[in-house]
């Protein structure tokens, strides 16, 4: 397992964790993770080192284009952007898939427990139907939004793309 790789499975697990308990991803946490993904791009390789800027690039600018439409924070943006680091912009592409399953996966069961799962459903089936069918009326949801965290999220995608890489060797296009 190359040393990215315990770095990167390290840091989203303390992200989580600190997410979870108390909704933030420190800048303590993700900075110095971005810097030593540059700086293990320059010493021990794989991603290079440009590599290693692309996807810190592409971390900062995918998931900031989330957090402009969502509700996501900017502590969730700078982990990505880590990821993005450490194991270049292949990586983050496909762990970013990952992601995004166990964060809608997480948001069912978040909807569920609260009960709004069904209410959620039926207002976006509307809204799709009325995107695609002239003259049915959008509506609004019509209750409060719901926030859960979203490092959890990362952290479970992160680990299974690693564990792919592991197992299936280094992902490509």
């Amino acid at each position: 397992m190359h040393v990215q790789t315990l770095i990167l499975i390290a840091v989203t697990l303390t992200a989580a964790v600190t997410d979870a308990t108390s909704g933030k991803v420190y800048n303590w946490l993700t900075y110095p993770a971005a810097v030593a993904g540059l700086i293990l791009s320059v010493v021990a390789a794989p991603p290079s080192p440009v590599e290693s800027v692309v996807g810190l690039a592409l971390g900062l600018l995918l998931f900031g284009a989330l957090r402009r439409i969502g509700k996501m924070g900017a502590g969730d943006v700078k982990l990505m952007a880590a990821v993005g680091a450490l194991k270049g912009p292949v990586f983050l592409v496909f762990a970013s898939f990952y992601v995004i399953v166990a964060a809608g996966l997480a948001a069912i069961v978040v909807l569920a427990m609260k009960r709004r799962l069904v209410p959620t459903l039926r207002w976006a089936a509307t809204v799709m139907v009325s995107a695609f069918v002239p003259g049915v009326p959008s509506r609004q949801l019509g209750v409060e939004q719901t926030e859960m965290p979203f490092a959890p999220a990362i952290f479970l995608g992160v680990a299974y793309a690693a564990v792919l890489e592991m197992a299936y060797g280094p992902f490509s296009f």
